[in-house]
């Protein structure tokens, strides 16, 4: 009987041991917080997050992911301070503060950086969209590209905006567009006005506006673009980011398209 007993504790015992193993998380006391940022300033490089709760402090610095979120993965379960503070090149442009309660679990907050006060914004801008496009020269006559978006990123943004808005985003705006010549000047590639478009998977286009090929860089001319005909695949993130102009005669070269969204409940 007594090897029985003994048998049957060292069962018990393995059983928990397994147990243990397998769920090594179950700690009721902390959380997960994943830090969605929007509004960023474009010329942010860098992001520190301090979390305050009770007398604890938890400081992250990190370089600003094309994501723009920031995940800490152990907080204390109930009430926090958290503060978001945007550097570039190691000065401070940007701040945000605001208090939330965090659960055993995953937890997700957005935090836009660029509105001011407490209340729900009614509009939030992404973080820097960034996509780099192969253009090609036809025959002399158009040099032209597109590439899909950067999904996750994008999703990302979504995903912030929900939160952030308290409503999942009805309308799409793009606040501001840049592109910027991989090798040389914009005007080595085109010689007359570029048009910069967003196409869905369906081929359905939406002009942004143009810009005129100067420099290594150029702002692109917004038109205010109606995005409500690629809202479906928009918000999917099937969408690709299109230049067009005439060419000048150049070999097949890059150019890198920024682009800021702006998201709307209403």
């Amino acid at each position: 009987m007594r090897r029985r007993a003994n048998k049957s504790t060292g069962l018990a015992i393995t059983l928990l041991l397994l147990a243990a193993a397998c769920f090594p998380d179950l700690d009721p006391s902390h959380g997960s917080l994943t830090i969605g940022l929007l509004g960023v300033g474009e010329a942010v490089d860098t992001v520190r997050v301090t979390v305050t709760a009770d007398s604890s402090r938890h400081v992250t610095t990190s370089p600003l992911s094309p994501a723009a979120t920031v995940r800490i993965d152990v907080v204390p379960v109930g009430a926090v301070a958290v503060l978001v503070e945007a550097l570039a090149k190691e000065t401070l442009v940007q701040s945000r503060g605001m208090n939330t309660e965090v659960m055993a679990g995953e937890n997700e907050i957005a935090v836009d950086l660029g509105s001011a006060g407490p209340n729900t914004p009614k509009e939030v801008r992404s973080a820097e969209q960034r996509v780099t496009i192969r253009v090609r020269d036809e025959q002399g006559v158009q040099v032209e590209g597109q590439e899909p978006i950067a999904r996750e990123a994008f999703a990302s943004f979504l995903s912030n905006a929900e939160v952030a808005l308290g409503a999942p985003p009805r309308t799409l705006r793009v606040d501001r567009a840049s592109v910027v010549a991989a090798n040389g000047a914009l005007g080595g590639i085109w010689n007359g006005a570029v048009a910069l478009s967003l196409v869905d998977d369906a081929g359905a286009t939406v002009t942004l506006g143009s810009f005129a090929p100067a420099g290594a860089s150029a702002t692109v001319d917004l038109a205010d673009a109606d995005l409500s005909p690629l809202m479906n695949n928009i918000v999917a993130g099937r969408f690709d980011v299109r230049v067009a102009g005439p060419g000048s005669g150049s070999p097949d070269t890059e150019v890198e398209v920024t682009l800021v969204f702006a998201a709307s409940a209403e």
